[in-house]
């Protein structure tokens, strides 16, 4: 029955810890030199020690216990394989050598051969089993640490994504109060070309870069926010072409980008910069997908309600890719927090995450389909809203002449100037302030900021929010509405 527990007791760990085999990684010179010299340590201790000649008055533990250190230098420097290995070479010459009359336990100097076996057993599984443990233990040690060490540069990457991140919205906000100046001359000298053909040209190119330049920074801003900014109806055929400008850049050479939207696909309630970045995230999951090359393709269109009720209608925005695609094992995490099948440095596995949260947010639902060498296709499932009465678009049409005085504050001067410019056009009085110490009190409001919606969020409800850069019309409309509804 010991000869049988022993065996247990050793054969398992065994089994075990080849049974769950580590990865296999480069290993160097040194590392290699070291598991050599510890190899032949072990057999020439089995050869000289546990092989050695018989002789008189020893005890049969005076020799046996030198392989002890061995045994833990395996443990310590090197994985429970390498112990597995030289703990069995240990048992097999202890064994082998007893049978031959030779060493500590060879059958001639107990008094009983009963006794031998029992010393034989006693040794192997002491000395088996305190390696393994003490492997085991420094196993568990190593797993956590590099546990530790890789969650602990998963935060460091995304800390620098934040940094990133806010450093990106400052810049956009100082470069949308330039955008602000520059869109505000444009506009004053729209119509004052006294028909030169030359100027006129000039003054509308100078005008759409701004307004793309425009675009460019309010993405720069959804990419820099921290909080989500209030809902709005947001039509979706607007938001994917919108997005192209960002993303085409990024799918150069090899790489394509396809969008597309259903006519009067419809509208959704969100922020539409959570909707941006959720877009961007997927874009950017695709093209790390497609390191060989391949289109994007991004679709809108309206679908029936899940279960088929067309009386609840549904906007499907799919974002495909012809990439690598996905094992089953690899998409059913795809959803946890810092899950990342990216190299070091590549990616915080943030990402899959944050978009699941905002759909989550939005009442929508999220289905992905991938297969290995056929690319990946996300769905996302938006429940659609009622067109707005009225169009963001349809306010500059409310712009009229007017006549009634308006104070403005800014602590740039040139930003200043500008707004002044645009609400001289429109008829009202000016008057100018630097700080909000030279307002007047119980006069309605309209805050103008470089910084998103997000970042205004708590403002009072009787306050107007308009976004920089704005159009002159624009911000006639707003400050009409205002006075309008005193």
């Amino acid at each position: 029955m010991v000869r049988g527990a022993l065996g247990v007791i050793v054969v398992a760990p065994v089994i075990l810890s080849w049974a769950d085999r580590p990865r296999i990684g480069s290993v160097s010179k040194a590392r290699i030199a070291e598991l050599v010299l510890l190899g032949a340590l072990i057999v020439l201790t089995g050869v000289w020690v546990l092989g050695a000649p018989p002789k008189p008055f020893r005890s049969i533990l005076d020799f046996p216990f030198v392989t002890f250190p061995l045994l833990i230098w395996a443990a310590l420097r090197f994985d429970t394989r390498v112990v597995t290995i030289a703990s069995m070479s240990v048992a097999f010459f202890t064994v082998w050598n007893a049978t031959i009359g030779r060493g500590p336990f060879m059958m001639i100097i107990a008094e009983t051969i009963q006794a031998n076996i029992l010393a034989i057993e006693a040794f192997i599984a002491t000395s088996v089993l305190s390696a393994l443990f003490l492997s085991a233990a420094l196993t568990d040690r190593r797993r956590a640490e590099r546990a530790r060490a890789g969650l602990q540069a998963q935060v460091a990457e995304t800390q620098k994504h934040e940094l990133v991140a806010r450093l990106a919205g400052s810049v956009a906000h100082d470069f949308n109060n330039d955008l602000t100046i520059m869109m505000s001359w444009t506009e004053y000298l729209e119509g004052r070309s006294d028909g030169n053909k030359d100027i006129e040209r000039a003054v509308t190119q100078i005008s759409r870069a701004a307004h793309r330049a425009a675009s460019i920074t309010n993405q720069l801003l959804s990419f820099g926010r921290t909080s989500p900014g209030p809902k709005q109806t947001v039509n979706v055929a607007d938001l994917a072409p919108a997005r192209t400008n960002l993303l085409r850049p990024l799918f150069h050479g090899p790489r394509g980008i396809d969008v597309s939207a259903q006519d009067d696909v419809g509208y959704v309630r969100a922020d539409p910069h959570q909707l941006e970045q959720v877009l961007l995230n997927l874009a950017l999951n695709a093209r790390d997908a497609m390191p060989k090359g391949g289109l994007l393709t991004i679709r809108a269109t309206r679908v029936a309600a899940e279960g088929g009720d067309e009386t609840v209608p549904t906007i499907c925005i799919a974002v495909g890719d012809e990439g690598e695609g996905m094992t089953q094992p690899v998409l059913d995490r795809i959803f946890e927090p810092f899950f990342t099948t990216k190299g070091d440095g590549r990616g915080t596995g943030l990402g899959l995450p944050s978009v699941k949260r905002i759909v989550d947010q939005l009442g929508g639902t999220i289905e992905v389909e991938s297969a290995i060498g056929a690319g990946t296709t996300f769905r996302l499932y938006l429940p659609a809203v009622n067109e707005p009465k009225v169009r963001p678009e349809a306010l500059g049409e409310k712009a009229t002449h007017a006549t009634e005085t308006v104070l403005v504050v800014d602590d740039d001067d040139d930003v200043r100037d500008a707004v002044v410019l645009a609400l001289e056009s429109g008829g009202y009085t000016v008057l100018r302030a630097t700080d909000g110490t030279q307002a007047h009190p119980n006069l309605p409001i309209i805050v103008v900021s470089g910084y998103s919606s997000s970042e205004n969020a708590d403002l009072p409800p009787e306050v107007l929010f308009v976004p920089k850069p704005f159009s002159t019309k624009m911000l006639l409309a707003c400050v009409r509405q205002a006075l309008d509804d005193r």
